[in-house]
């Protein structure tokens, strides 16, 4: 069952490095998630691998990602995305 943004125990910040990574955000929000919208000067797709099982749980409930980034993407990355 899908919890309300509201019911998540979410930490005060995420930070690379630190007891709370970022990618533990990223796994909680995505589970109650239906939008995703994320800005970045460079974008990976090597990113959805730190939580692939939430993206995939959060694309098989039809959430829907935007993202605006650069327009250089590698082949692999736009294969991906």
């Amino acid at each position: 069952m899908t919890k309300s943004f509201l019911d998540l125990e979410l930490n005060p910040f995420y930070s690379s490095g630190s007891k709370y990574s970022p990618d533990q955000f990223y796994k909680i929000t995505l589970l109650s998630a239906q939008i995703y919208k994320r800005a970045a000067g460079y974008f990976s797709s090597q990113v959805f691998d730190l939580f692939s099982n939430e993206v995939l749980n959060f694309a098989s409930r039809e959430g829907k990602i935007y993202l605006v980034c650069s327009p250089y993407l590698s082949a692999a990355d736009i294969k991906k995305i």
